[in-house]
């Protein structure tokens, strides 16, 4: 048989799992590992912890505005969930599949670079800049490459090897010297341009409107000019459309953090009544206690077997407070015993009147207490009426 849990233990679980149920990221406290390791071996599913949400507050007691307030942003949201997803019109002009060939050679950054150096560069970049003009790509490339590894820290290098890219339809290794370049030279206007037409080709909208304003702040050119209008009315769609239902991301989050709140607020009052339930029946249970009421040799209660207005006795305050008086508690013990003794505590005011309100109580439920109680007026029977009875004190 297992062992009997002590109720302040149970009450102290549930307020645990309602606190943990609307904020699953405390699982993943340093502190709680063992219960989190627990948890895992029972098979149970652990919610991942998500640093970007919002604190919000776990407090008990919501008021009435904040639940109007939850109640009319749940049905915004499912207005907006059950929206038809739209679908982008975007003019795909022109993009293509993205090249996959292996890294092109960025050439040593740690190298020393020496005079001889820097002239074999200026070299190659000469003849690599006439195969250009010439149409000759994969040539200028192969120049670019030389002058690159001879001077790898030349940022417009990089540049022009990525122009050769972009004509040879490969975006994805324009970009890859672009974002070279960009890291000698951030502000580097011939990367900012390539990179920029790389991304128009993948179709990365965003990015490449990006990049074309970018490029225009430090020189003019009327190409990227060009291209920045092709890309524009694109890439605010895109950003719209991206804002939108990141609006309703957060809107589903949000919703779905009240109602993991609400339904802890629940348990957590649940678990409070249940609580304030146990201590009053136990409570209730030590008052009445030890005290045995006048029945035994009362001549009965109307002939009936059960207790007729017990049920009401025990919830009237003033006679349970009345029975934790000693003289009281001396009186019904020796009647208890023996009924013949109730004579002797009838000078007493305060067994008298609990006397007469237990009369009226066990009357009032329909049983009269035959024969009385000695010594009282009209033999306390149960016609005794409850104008008749005095409040206690």
């Amino acid at each position: 048989m297992p062992a009997s849990i002590p109720h302040e233990h149970v009450h102290l679980l549930k307020q645990f799992i309602a606190l943990c149920d609307a904020q699953p990221e405390l699982l993943h406290a340093p502190e709680l590992e063992f219960f989190r390791q627990w948890l895992l071996k029972l098979g149970a599913t652990i919610p991942s912890s998500k640093s970007h949400v919002h604190s919000e507050s776990t407090k008990m007691d919501v008021d009435d505005e904040e639940h109007v307030s939850s109640s009319k942003h749940h049905q915004e949201s499912s207005k907006v969930d059950s929206e038809p997803e739209s679908e982008l019109e975007l003019d795909t002009t022109s993009v293509i599949e993205g090249d996959n060939d292996p890294p092109q050679s960025m050439g040593d950054p740690d190298i020393e670079i020496t005079d001889a150096m820097l002239e074999q560069a200026d070299v190659k970049r000469g003849e690599a800049q006439a195969k250009l003009s010439e149409g000759a790509f994969e040539e200028a490339i192969s120049l670019f490459t030389q002058a690159i590894e001879n001077n790898p820290q030349s940022a417009i290098l990089h540049a022009k090897r990525a122009q050769c890219y972009i004509k040879l339809q490969k975006p994805n290794a324009a970009i890859r010297d672009c974002n070279r370049a960009l890291e000698l030279n951030e502000n580097s206007q011939q990367a900012l341009k390539w990179r920029g037409k790389a991304n128009r080709m993948l179709g990365n909208w965003e990015a490449a409107y990006k990049d074309f304003c970018k490029a225009q702040l430090s020189d003019f050119d009327e190409d990227v000019q060009i291209w920045c209008k092709e890309v524009e009315a694109n890439a605010k769609k895109v950003t719209e459309h991206k804002r939108k239902y990141e609006r309703l991301r957060e809107r589903k989050e949000a919703d779905a953090k009240r109602e993991r709140i609400r339904k802890a607020q629940e348990a957590y009052a649940k678990a409070q009544h249940e609580e304030n339930e146990r201590r009053a029946h136990e409570q209730h249970s030590h008052s009445a206690g030890g005290h045995q009421f006048p029945g035994a040799g009362m001549g009965g209660m109307g002939g009936r077997g059960d207790l007729g207005g017990l049920g009401a006795v025990m919830n009237d305050p003033e006679i349970l407070e009345a029975l934790q008086d000693p003289d009281v508690q001396k009186a019904f013990a020796e009647v208890s015993s023996d009924p013949s003794k109730l004579a002797a505590h009838q000078s007493n005011p305060k067994v008298r009147k609990i006397m007469e309100k237990l009369a009226n109580k066990f009357g009032g439920a329909g049983g009269s207490m035959g024969g009385g109680f000695p010594g009282f007026p009209g033999g306390m029977g149960g016609g005794a009426s409850a104008s008749s009875t005095n409040d206690l004190d």
